[in-house]
């Protein structure tokens, strides 16, 4: 990331120039029927996730990305397969969904975020 326009009497940290550290964990399920992984002619491959970046986990932001895709395979003929693909992704804002700034009894770098 490039950075232009600036006053040269300004000082510029980590933030401004595009830096983030961000530490997150992810968990999945995957259904599998496809007859051979490396080069599938029938079957089905899908599945869900859902991947978390929390201060908890030494982030320096936090979200929540739930993913699902899936994947169908047809043989047409001897050397042609038909394969359809679709992955579909959103990212989820707690602190909009549930206004983290009202819950009483929660610390506020329990509900920590860049900038504020």
């Amino acid at each position: 990331m490039k950075t232009y326009d600036v006053q040269p009497d300004v000082i510029l940290s980590r933030e401004d120039v595009g830096t983030l550290v961000i530490s997150s964990i992810k968990s999945s399920v995957t259904y599998d029927t496809r007859d051979n992984p490396f080069d599938p002619s029938r079957g089905l491959l899908a599945g869900i996730s859902v991947k978390a970046a929390s201060p908890l986990l030494l982030s320096e932001t936090y979200f929540n990305k739930f993913e699902a895709y899936g994947s169908f395979f047809h043989k047409l003929h001897k050397r042609v397969v038909l394969a359809v693909s679709v992955r579909e992704a959103w990212h989820l804002d707690l602190e909009k969904l549930m206004n983290f700034r009202s819950l009483k009894g929660f610390s506020r770098r329990w509900h920590y975020r860049k900038g504020l």
